[in-house]
């Protein structure tokens, strides 16, 4: 990761729209959209992805798609509960800009109370001058 950061400025991303996964009628996911410097961060999880498949971690297959993960709603919530906090994912809006400094390998672990994230490496890009 450190390597693969080397040499890579800080940038700027943006979030936009809200939505859900799969979709806003039966949410899994409750996620904020990314805009701003796509360029960069493309390239950036490029870079990380190949450095870490030589390393023997898999490639995601389903593509990159850049989002923030604001939540994960129960398997067990009520059908009309999600419907509700979908369609209020759905309406929510901002318009904030994040400057992105480092870049941080985290473990996920899915546990029956939720999801354990675990920072492995952080890793800081270079600041503009």
């Amino acid at each position: 990761v450190m390597q693969a950061c080397a040499g890579v400025e800080c940038f700027y991303l943006s979030i936009s729209e809200t939505g859900a996964f799969p979709n806003l009628e039966k949410p899994r996911v409750i996620w904020a959209g990314i805009h701003g410097d796509l360029k960069r961060l493309l390239m950036l999880q490029k870079i990380l992805e190949q450095s870490l498949a030589a390393l023997g971690f898999a490639t995601d297959t389903r593509g990159f798609s850049p989002h923030l993960t604001l939540a994960r709603v129960p398997d067990e919530a009520f059908p009309g509960d999600k419907k509700r906090l979908g369609e209020a994912a759905g309406a929510l809006s901002s318009d904030c800009s994040i400057p992105v400094s480092s870049v941080s390998l985290m473990r996920s672990q899915l546990m029956q109370w939720g999801p354990v994230y675990t920072v492995l490496v952080a890793a800081p890009l270079l600041q503009k001058v």
